[in-house]
């Protein structure tokens, strides 16, 4: 089952377990940079390198940022965030918007973390944005 968007425009939670203060957040895209995090959050928070298998970044028409879609034979690198607040997650889901679904996903190597995957496919392009080496 999945949440409408709560009001003030945050994404869909999946109820099955919503994220918690505490939980691990996989970002493939505008996340990966400190500068936005500090922005977003005020303040600086812990991340590793980690993927995600099944699923690629897609480039999105019209947008500058990608979406996370699932994908049998591709692999997306990015930052595992740690170390959020209940607030974090809050200020996150509003920042995401209601164009995602937030999901929690296998990690490569083992582990989880929570993702916001695209759910427009209308929007998708058929190639990957440019890869981002500096998070």
């Amino acid at each position: 089952m999945v949440l409408p968007p709560p009001r003030g425009g945050g994404a869909s939670i999946d109820v099955a377990r919503g994220p918690k203060a505490g939980d691990a957040l996989f970002s493939y895209g505008t996340l990966m940079f400190p500068e936005i995090r500090i922005a977003l959050l005020g303040r600086t928070v812990r991340c590793r390198p980690a993927a995600v298998c099944g699923w690629r970044a897609a480039a999105l028409k019209g947008r500058p940022y990608p979406g996370l879609v699932a994908a049998a034979d591709a692999t997306t690198e990015g930052v595992v965030i740690l170390g959020l607040s209940g607030l974090d997650w809050k200020t996150i889901d509003r920042f995401e918007g209601p164009e995602y679904l937030c999901r929690l996903l296998d990690l490569a190597g083992g582990g989880t973390a929570w993702a916001y995957l695209w759910l427009d496919p209308s929007v998708v392009c058929g190639h990957s944005p440019r890869r981002v080496d500096t998070f």
